[in-house]
């Protein structure tokens, strides 16, 4: 009897559908699922004919030369007029070949905003499993009418690295710039990565 496939499998489905995302921002993937079986997905980008993202903001325009905050709103600006959000292209897909989405599980690598919430009740889909969260207030009105559920994809040893690499480092860098010493950013660097690789090798040795 073959295995029932689980929401991880599916979810790690969406990330690697991410990557073909042309979107310059933010890359996001999606797929769907019914009777266990994946029946669509999609990722953001741009429709047939329009320049991708991408391409669109590089050299004068790209994140680098514009400031963080002058790429945002123009991203904004952009992704307003030509970017459509990678659960609207694949429920758009699905129902372009005549498959019904009714009943169906939506896996995105980002929780969905408030129009394609809509998409996404309107397409009969009684299910949503997001990995990150893209904006709060969408999900909190998204759980009023089907499941919505947040699924980690992190390892053990991501959150670990994660925690060296962010917090401790944080933490540690504030306390010796406090303490006057000189250039503590890069004085930490080797130190932070010794005690994660020996914290991480104690760690699978309990395991």
């Amino acid at each position: 009897m073959r295995r029932p496939l689980n929401d991880k499998i599916f979810m790690r489905w969406a990330a690697d559908t991410a990557e073909a995302s042309t979107c310059a921002k933010i890359k996001v993937g999606c797929i769907i699922v019914k009777d266990n079986r994946v029946v669509s997905l999609g990722y953001n980008g741009v429709p047939s004919g329009i320049e991708h993202c991408c391409d669109h903001f590089v050299g004068d325009h790209s994140p680098k030369s514009l400031g963080e905050e002058a790429f945002k709103q123009q991203h904004s600006l952009f992704s307003e007029r030509y970017e459509r959000h990678a659960e609207s292209n694949a429920i758009m897909d699905a129902l372009k070949r005549g498959q019904g989405l009714t009943g169906a599980t939506l896996y995105c690598t980002y929780s969905p905003c408030f129009s394609c919430n809509k998409t996404i009740l309107q397409a009969g889909i009684t299910r949503v499993v997001y990995e990150k969260v893209y904006n709060e207030e969408s999900v909190k009105v998204l759980q009023d009418y089907i499941i919505v559920e947040q699924l980690s994809l992190e390892t053990v040893e991501d959150l670990i690295e994660n925690f060296f690499n962010k917090n401790l480092r944080d933490d540690l860098e504030l306390y010796l710039t406090g303490l006057g010493i000189e250039n503590a950013g890069s004085k930490l660097s080797s130190f932070v990565r010794t005690q994660k690789n020996r914290f991480l090798r104690n760690f699978t040795q309990l395991e």
